[in-house]
């Protein structure tokens, strides 16, 4: 097995000076599959902090996305919560990839995924926090079908003929147009304007450059003494612009936040985690996921 080294960058600076801070160079970064580079950071200041981003390039046609799709059992009642229905299956991401490569005769989706990362917030989230499904996730669409339907909040739009917009769509939006569709929190940055709020959780940032050609996901650890303190929302904001985006979403963040990629030319498959989710890993409402499509000869 060939052993991959990810980029630790340590980068000492004051919080104050970060509006002078040049955008990252990505030709420091370190390319998982081609068209998908990944940098990691680790901070002092303002505090600890250890910093995920991934960087997509969006015109490369073999470079495709997915998410979540509706269970089996979509649209009954909850059995542990009755007042919501059935949307997705929580599942941790780690294991939202092995499933999606999977053969579709092995209950698997038969796609050659290679990333994935934490999408929407849900509902029920109430003690002890075991429920096996997910419901109120904001607009989902996953392959063309409506998961769920929208609640005003954004949402990562990706359409049929590949264009990829941050925006709020209408409840009754008529989907038939879009490919994937994820929500949010909320912007925290919009035509390159930040903001957000100051309290420290574990983050999990998307976001899309000016020319619309890459896709920044973005992960901030959190809740870890020894290892990372977590940021605010108005710094995940500051982070996607440093990283190159121009319009970007606060995702759900917390325990969720979670980031994990296919190592590559793995004698046996190995799925990662490329961040470290505060309490382990946790089962999401759900994913955003990567994958390849065939080399065409």
């Amino acid at each position: 097995m060939r052993i991959r080294f990810l980029l630790f960058v340590c980068l000492l600076f004051s919080w104050h000076s970060f509006a002078e801070t040049p955008l990252f160079d990505w030709s420091s970064a370190i390319e998982l599959y081609p068209g998908i580079l990944h940098a990691q950071l680790a901070l002092q200041e303002p505090r600890l902090l250890k910093i995920n981003a991934v960087r997509i390039d969006l015109v490369r046609p073999e470079i495709q996305f997915h998410t979540t799709p509706r269970d089996a059992d979509w649209g009954q009642a909850m059995p542990d919560s009755p007042e919501h229905v059935i949307r997705t299956k929580r599942q941790r991401t780690r294991d939202y990839i092995s499933q999606a490569r999977l053969p579709k005769e092995q209950g698997g989706y038969g796609l050659n995924m290679v990333l994935a990362i934490n999408a929407a917030p849900w509902s029920p989230w109430t003690r002890p926090f075991t429920h096996t499904y997910a419901d109120r996730l904001g607009l989902a669409v996953s392959d063309g079908v409506l998961v769920c339907p929208g609640n005003a909040r954004p949402s990562l739009l990706i359409y049929r003929d590949r264009r990829i917009e941050l925006g709020i769509l209408p409840s009754d939006t008529d989907v038939q147009n879009l490919q994937v569709a994820v929500s949010g929190f909320a912007f925290v940055l919009r035509e390159g304007k930040v903001s957000g709020d100051s309290t420290l959780h574990p983050r999990t940032g998307y976001g899309i450059s000016k020319d619309r050609k890459y896709l920044i996901l973005l992960t901030i650890d959190g809740r870890q003494k020894n290892w990372s303190l977590g940021a605010g929302s108005q710094e995940v904001g500051e982070w996607l612009k440093h990283f190159g985006a121009w319009d970007g979403l606060n995702m759900d963040g917390g325990g969720s936040t979670s980031l994990a990629y296919l190592v590559p030319d793995a004698n046996q498959e190995s799925i990662q985690l490329l961040n470290k989710p505060s309490g382990g890993e946790r089962r999401v409402g759900s994913n955003l996921g990567v994958y390849l499509l065939p080399a065409k000869n």
